[in-house]
């Protein structure tokens, strides 16, 4: 069941669980530019809903940190779909991008060499080995990931760790 609270105390603003905002009966927000439903709400500006939902439901977001979609979907604003998180934890829940010629996030050929390079960021610093196949490539990332982001690794990461019984 979904469950409302007042975002502001003496408005009638509210926010669910479920990631919807109204104002009082009338529900309200819109996806802006970048896939994320925001609200502008009057006398206190335009807000990002899932920032609003963590911060009603869960309390004060800490300075320099961020608001994870577990699944990627921006406009996913469950409460049970949302966490906080570093910069960089954030980041470790990205889907490979769109460039990759691998097939594989994290993983690229090696310029002038017959060879793969397996890259991992985390907390500003990189980590990073060259392999003669993707294969040993992908199965150093995942341990290493693993091993980094602990419960932050995509589901798609934790299913090839299981798959590959690493």
């Amino acid at each position: 069941m979904e469950s409302w609270r007042r975002i502001f105390q003496n408005d009638d603003y509210w926010v669910s669980d479920h990631g919807n905002v109204k104002y009082g009966v009338e529900k309200m927000s819109l996806r802006d530019l970048h896939g994320y439903r925001s609200v502008y709400l009057s006398g206190h500006g335009s807000h990002r809903v899932h920032r609003l939902v963590w911060s009603t439901f869960k309390g004060e977001i800490p300075d320099g940190m961020q608001i994870d979609h577990k699944d990627r979907v921006r406009d996913n604003n469950h409460l049970a779909n949302i966490r906080v998180g570093t910069p960089s934890q954030n980041q470790a829940n990205r889907a490979r991008q769109r460039n990759n010629t691998s097939g594989l996030a994290g993983i690229g050929r090696k310029w002038g060499r017959d060879m793969w390079r397996a890259r991992v960021k985390c907390r500003g610093k990189t980590y990073e080995k060259t392999f003669k196949t993707t294969a040993e490539a992908e199965r150093w990332r995942l341990v290493t990931k693993r091993d980094l982001f602990g419960d932050w690794l995509p589901y798609e990461d934790k299913k090839r760790i299981k798959d590959l019984r690493l």
